[in-house]
C-alpha cells in the first residue's frame, strides 16, 4: 500500500493509472508544511500508520531530473 505525492497533477494521474488498487495519490508541494500534515493524515486514513517514508523531490541542484543523471 503506497501513497504517491506529486506537485504535478498530470504526472501523478499517469503514474496511478499504471498501478493497482494498493496505490493512491495526493497533490503535495514539498515546501508546504500544512500540505505534509494533510498528506500524512490522508495516507494514514487510507492505509493505516506509515511504515516507510521515502523523500525524493526528483530535481537535482543543477535543474536536471534525478532519473536523467548518469549512475
Amino acid at each position: 500500500r503506497v501513497t504517491i505525492a506529486d506537485l504535478n497533477d498530470e504526472a501523478l494521474a499517469a503514474v496511478l493509472a499504471e498501478r493497482g488498487a494498493h496505490f493512491r495519490g495526493v497533490r503535495l508541494d514539498v515546501r508546504d508544511r500544512a500540505g505534509w500534515q494533510r498528506a500524512k493524515g490522508e495516507a494514514e486514513a487510507a492505509f493505516g500508520p506509515v511504515d516507510i517514508l521515502v523523500n525524493d523531490a526528483g530535481i537535482a541542484s543543477d535543474g536536471k531530473t534525478l532519473a536523467g543523471l548518469p549512475p
